[in-house]
């Protein structure tokens, strides 16, 4: 079974408070569970299979909050058989590589039907597990690897969408390659330590109603209004998640939010990896940015 990459088109830290986010399946890089043949073992496997290791040591050792439960033997069995991840999803690019390890995993080894259980409660386990790479998770990146399909996370709630009730938005996302690798953990944590009592908490409390409106923009397909949305979450992001923002990046942001061109967001945790640009022109219309490709076609 394949687990494709996930993209956040909103939400990104700001799930982390209790705001909406909307994720979509990223087909283009899948990843799944194999074994090794005689020909090729070579170092990126035993690497893989190392941090499967490493991986079931810490669920083994894991105290739950959930009746969910794995087989740890047959699990443990297939490591030593040699078990890795075969994946084309880059790794620290923002795609969800370790959400879609922690969704093979699961969906391989637990003892119930995984789509059948509470998906809130669910999204909770997977968010421990998932913790194992970032030191904090919300649960996100797996769950959309697990199942597959656009998602939306509101209120305590978690809500299939269907890819037509979204095709018009996600046609004006575009992705761009920094080329660069980011830690998530890293920014995650600084994060969380900024907003403890951050003088500007009334104002990331506007930027999180700014993302939950842009939600519902989003599925309603009403562009207009998530253009003007999208213009200030990126003068927002530009002024306050700037260590979130290459440094190579940072004249072509500022370009599209001085031109109204495009508008560039973050896509996951930022710091490198993929950015996210919006804009209602096509992709060969795009004169003022780099390269970048479209979600849809993928």
């Amino acid at each position: 079974m394949n687990y494709y990459a996930k993209i956040m088109l909103f939400g990104e830290y700001s799930v982390l408070t209790g705001t909406s986010a909307v994720t979509i399946p990223y087909k283009k890089y899948c990843a799944n569970l194999s074994f090794p043949t005689v020909q090729n073992v070579d170092s990126a496997i035993k690497k893989s299979n190392s941090v499967l290791k490493d991986f079931y040591r810490y669920l083994v050792a894991k105290k739950w909050d959930s009746e969910l439960t794995l087989n740890f033997d047959q699990f443990n069995q297939d490591i030593k058989l040699g078990m890795y991840l075969e994946s084309s999803i880059p790794q620290n690019f923002g795609l969800g590589s370790s959400g879609a390890l922690v969704a093979a995993v699961f969906n391989k080894y637990a003892l119930i039907n995984l789509v059948k259980t509470n998906l809130s409660q669910l999204k909770k386990t997977l968010a421990q597990a998932e913790s194992f790479f970032h030191g904090s998770s919300s649960g996100i990146d797996p769950l959309s690897c697990l199942l597959g399909e656009p998602l939306l996370f509101k209120n305590n709630s978690i809500t299939p969408l269907k890819a037509e009730m979204i095709k018009e938005s996600v046609s004006h996302f575009f992705l761009y390659n920094t080329h660069l690798k980011s830690s998530t953990g890293n920014f995650v944590q600084q994060f969380l330590n900024n907003l403890s009592g951050n003088k500007n908490l009334s104002v990331y409390k506007s930027y999180c109603r700014l993302i939950d409106a842009s939600t519902e923009k989003l599925i309603e397909g009403d562009t207009e209004a998530l253009w003007q949305n999208l213009s200030e979450i990126s003068g927002f992001q530009f002024k306050y998640f700037k260590p979130m923002i290459p440094e190579e990046v940072r004249p072509i942001w500022l370009k599209g939010l001085k031109s109204g061109e495009y508008y560039f967001k973050l896509c996951g945790s930022g710091g490198g990896g993929y950015m996210l640009l919006f804009s209602l022109k096509s992709v060969d219309e795009l004169t003022t940015a780099a390269p970048v490709v479209p979600l849809l076609g993928q």
